[in-house]
């Protein structure tokens, strides 16, 4: 595989995305800011670079059970219990092995996968963290609605906080949602695909930042992630108190890797 593109930008101070390229790997991790902090772990910067070099550098047969040996690899050394709240974060992998590809996606990263014979676009990704985003979004537009604030403003509002926390205790439960913590099973609730290298044309690894922008980067042929980047900033831009565009926040932090085969 050829990697033609990769970006990865700070939606604010600090960029909680990462993105690691190896010979026959390429990874967008995206780290998730605890609501309780646990001094046992490391901020999310530090995380999202450990967990990258961990899988990237884990032995498995797949990326499931390479994904798992990484978390398991930052578990011990934090020398924390599975079930430890607190840093998290999404993945998207693709991984080059002789004539198979595979394709890992945890979370809310997602990857978008191309076809030298014109089928697809495929969409490789999960949904769980999104529906609960999105629910917390809508209570968010309804005070809009009813208080007369902004809706970014509602965000701090204790039904919303309140809201969150709630959702952020179904991290890693069943009916929540599965996301790298410190729990290594959680990898088992990846979604994963296997491809022959010689069926595919292109393939885009990207951040719940890009998400917005998810047709245009599976639609084209070869999505220019800087222009798309562009439009997503101007876009936010123009609506920095996210009432026209509702969101959780006025902009997140952008990953994407464009892969040719």
């Amino acid at each position: 595989m050829n990697i033609t593109q990769q970006l990865c930008c700070a939606g604010a101070v600090e960029n909680q995305d990462y993105i690691r390229l190896g010979e026959d790997i390429a990874m967008v991790v995206d780290g998730s800011t605890p609501l309780v902090k646990d001094p046992r772990v490391p901020e999310v910067r530090e995380y999202v670079r450990l967990l990258a070099d961990a899988v990237a550098g884990a032995e498995g047969e797949d990326l499931p059970h390479m994904v798992a040996a990484g978390i398991e690899t930052l578990r011990r050394r934090c020398g924390v219990p599975p079930e430890t709240e607190g840093v998290s974060a999404a993945l998207a992998i693709l991984r080059e092995t002789g004539e198979q590809v595979e394709v890992f996606v945890l979370g809310d990263c997602a990857a978008g996968v191309r076809f030298r014979d014109g089928r697809g676009p495929e969409l490789v990704s999960q949904e769980a963290v999104s529906r609960l985003d999105g629910a917390v979004v809508a209570e968010m537009c309804r005070l809009h609605r009813e208080r007369g604030i902004d809706v970014i403003e509602a965000r701090q509002l204790p039904e919303v906080r309140e809201m969150l926390l709630r959702h952020r205790r179904m991290m890693n439960r069943p009916g929540g949602y599965w996301i790298a913590g410190f729990d290594p099973k959680a990898a088992r609730h990846g979604t994963h695909r296997v491809y022959r290298r010689e069926e595919l044309s292109r393939v885009v690894l990207f951040s719940d930042g890009f998400s917005g922008q998810r047709e245009a980067l599976l639609g084209a042929e070869e999505p220019c992630l800087q222009e798309l980047y562009r439009q997503l900033r101007q876009r936010e831009a123009a609506d920095s108190r996210c009432n026209r565009y509702p969101r959780l926040k006025p902009g997140d932090d952008v990953s994407g890797i464009v892969a040719v085969f």
